[in-house]
């Protein structure tokens, strides 16, 4: 984390200026967690009765708080394995922006095979500081 830490450091204002949104660590380990689940299968698959079905794609779901502090939704961002960092900062802002009836949206929320936690987001949802 410290060679991500430094490179987040020199490069997040020309990515703001170049990009529109901020460079936060959750793609890092986004991408981190996709390479982890293609190098381990196992850790990207589920269990079906008594079958294991390995998935061949790596959907990763992103713990993000509701608008207004009302809990959490774990959206998906799907194929994160063939996003670069620009490209899973871009779906993890685009899942964070607000939408009508968003807690009702099944399609955002479903087809995950492996889910991380914004900590930023958990924290965000807490009812206690």
């Amino acid at each position: 984390m410290t060679r991500i830490v430094r490179l987040r450091a020199r490069a997040k204002a020309d990515f703001q200026a170049r990009y529109g949104f901020s460079l936060t660590f959750l793609p890092f380990i986004a991408r981190a967690a996709a390479e982890a689940l293609r190098a381990y299968p196992l850790l990207n698959a589920s269990i079906d009765g008594a079958n294991i079905v390995y998935h061949n794609e790596i959907n990763i779901g992103v713990a993000v708080a509701l608008e207004g502090g009302h809990g959490l939704i774990v959206p998906v961002i799907r194929d994160a394995g063939e996003k670069n960092v620009v490209g899973l900062q871009r779906a993890i802002v685009d899942l964070g922006r607000p939408r009508p009836h968003q807690a009702v949206e099944a399609r955002r929320v479903q087809g995950g095979t492996f889910s991380i936690t914004n900590s930023a987001a958990s924290a965000a949802s807490s009812p206690h500081p």
